[in-house]
């Protein structure tokens, strides 16, 4: 009888088709983890994005909507301290914008000189006229990361008194 070799045998042959079949299962089980834990960390963020800016309108509106004696501070003095403590790591700049699109405050101190511009960001126009929440994610081309601008509207009443613009990581 004539000796066969290591690969021209027929159980070497099935051990390595059933092993390369285990690793396409592993990966096909791997790339299905991966897009469904990014899809759970990506509405966990926005979810996270979403309730600080229900907080940080909440402060704005009262702060716009609040009367003020000659010796309390302006209205921008008290926007600038409410987004000051609203700051964070993954936030990179929070604007309060009125519905005449003037800027009244920013929480980035290299940015105070915009503070009485008008803008002119389509979301925050799209914001205010439509009087409903938006966002995009964006490329920035500086830093190459992913940038998620988020705007929500001021409504007092039935009144847009504003809006607030948010860039975060």
């Amino acid at each position: 009888m004539q000796k066969v070799g290591i690969f021209r045998s027929i159980h070497v042959k099935f051990v390595l088709i059933y092993l390369l079949l285990i690793l396409i299962a592993m990966q096909i089980i791997g790339l299905y983890f991966a897009r469904e834990l990014e899809q759970t960390l990506k509405t966990n963020f926005r979810t996270s994005i979403v309730d600080r800016m229900n907080l940080v309108e909440f402060s704005v509106r009262e702060e716009m909507l609040k009367e003020r004696s000659a010796d309390d501070p302006t209205l921008e003095q008290s926007l600038r301290t409410v987004l000051s403590s609203f700051t964070s790591e993954d936030i990179y700049e929070i604007r309060v914008i009125n519905s005449r699109y003037n800027i009244l405050a920013t929480s980035v101190l290299d940015n105070q000189p915009m503070v009485g511009q008008k803008s002119t960001d389509d979301l925050v126009k799209r914001s205010i006229t439509s009087e409903l929440p938006d966002d995009v994610i964006y490329l920035d081309p500086s830093t190459r990361k992913r940038i998620l601008v988020r705007t929500t509207p001021i409504v007092s009443g039935d009144e847009v008194i504003g809006t607030l613009y948010l860039e975060s990581n």
